[in-house]
């Protein structure tokens, strides 16, 4: 139990984790690879955790101190579809460019168009040529999460 409870501390300070980093984590804890898809499980049942989407996750600890961060909100809709970048009505709200309020972060990938409604946000992906998908570039915020 004293493990498990230590997995879930070191989690609660990642920005995000897949199950390879608590299969890693929980190598350096001593655990059995079998105990890792349990523990996940009952990370999941106990809202101590919230999946991004199947194999990516983020402690319900760290996204409740981060969650009114908009860089942390963009930080999400990069690590959920790769490669992707914010873009459209999000980018323009950020910038107070656009008049209504959104509520779905829009980026653009060159992968198929997809949507993800998780309990972190919504989370909606253009497809765009990848000729297309260019000429852009990572502006450096606070990108400080507590």
């Amino acid at each position: 139990m004293k493990s498990k409870t230590n997995l879930l501390e070191q989690l609660k300070a990642l920005p995000h984790f897949s199950k390879d980093t608590v299969c890693r984590l929980s190598k350096q804890l001593g655990l059995k690879d079998a105990t890792v898809n349990t523990y996940v499980s009952r990370f999941l049942k106990y809202k101590e955790i919230i999946r991004l989407k199947n194999g990516l996750y983020v402690s319900t600890d760290f996204f409740e101190k981060n969650k009114n961060e908009t860089s942390y909100s963009f930080y999400l809709a990069n690590i959920i579809r790769r490669p992707s970048y914010v873009s459209s009505w999000a980018a323009l709200q950020h910038y107070d460019l656009a008049t209504e309020a959104i509520h779905s972060i829009t980026s653009v990938t060159t992968k198929v168009t997809r949507d993800y409604q998780t309990k972190t946000g919504n989370f909606s992906y253009q497809s765009i040529k990848k000729e297309l998908f260019s000429d852009f570039f990572l502006e450096k915020e606070n990108l400080i999460f507590l």
